[in-house]
């Protein structure tokens, strides 16, 4: 059983109706009513935004001043004007919250389109390109060792022609899944075209190419399979050097795969060895 409450239905209609017929006469309410729409979209566009980025302290200033601006006697001479500034700084509020975080979410889908690869979920050859940049400007700057690695599938060309793309595809999702689930978390992985991956390794100096590689492998002999039983990849890896642009690198690596494959697939060779 619902018991009605005809007083305060009574009570707030009247107040709606009041602030709508005031701000029909009153030129100065009406005004104030539009800055204070745009007041709150200037303050609470900033609040949300830094809820958003996790700068909590800051958001919560920024909508404890709209609270004061509401709250002080001398901006508001009744109770009509107070309830249309916060009745209106609560939409635009509301508006500015709805349009924050589908900007947002459509940003994080547009950057997942830009920089990886659709079918793996790795970087794609566009995030390659920066990371390289980026490492090898960190290499000058602070002297930091990197390396890369090309990893490419052995005869993978035959489970194509056998099986079919679908069956070539899970090859290179299951690739993945391997290196990512192997690799340290700042390392980073990209798909260079085709069968052929990129292993970005951090702070790894020439000693330690190799003993990282073995382990890669040691994980992939175990685990990859197609259709047929095992896959195998070779691998080119080379080491930053000072004189190196990201270009020049790259080759390198892609020069010590070319040995690998020629001396018989299912290895790792690194430049300069």
């Amino acid at each position: 059983m619902t018991t009605d409450n005809p007083q305060g239905t009574h009570s707030g209609t009247t107040l709606a109706s009041a602030v709508l017929e005031r701000l029909k006469s009153d030129t100065h309410l009406a005004l104030l009513s539009v800055f204070s729409s745009v007041a709150s979209l200037a303050i609470g566009s900033f609040a949300i935004y830094r809820l958003i980025q996790g700068e909590f302290v800051v958001a919560m200033f920024d909508g404890l001043l709209i609270a004061v601006i509401s709250s002080v006697p001398e901006v508001f001479t009744d109770r009509v004007e107070r309830f249309t500034f916060l009745a209106v700084a609560l939409q635009v509020v509301v508006f500015c919250l709805v349009f924050a975080l589908q900007t947002s979410r459509q940003h994080r889908q547009l950057d997942v389109m830009a920089n990886r690869d659709p079918l793996t979920g790795v970087g794609n050859r566009r995030a390659l390109r920066r990371e390289i940049a980026a490492r090898a400007e960190a290499a000058r700057i602070v002297g930091e060792c990197a390396a890369l690695a090309l990893i490419d599938l052995d005869n993978f060309k035959e489970v194509n022609d056998r099986h079919g793309h679908d069956a070539g595809d899970q090859v290179l999702v299951d690739l993945a899944r391997i290196v990512k689930d192997t690799m340290r978390t700042f390392d980073s992985f990209y798909r260079y075209g085709g069968e052929e991956f990129v292993l970005v390794m951090r702070s790894t100096p020439p000693e330690g190419i190799a003993p990282a590689l073995d382990k890669f492998q040691s994980a992939i002999h175990e685990r990859l399979r197609g259709p047929d039983g095992p896959v195998t990849v070779s691998i080119g890896a080379a080491g930053f050097k000072a004189d190196d642009d990201p270009g020049q690198w790259l080759s390198r690596a892609d020069r010590a795969l070319y040995a690998a494959k020629a001396a018989g697939r299912d290895r790792v060779c690194i430049d300069g060895d």
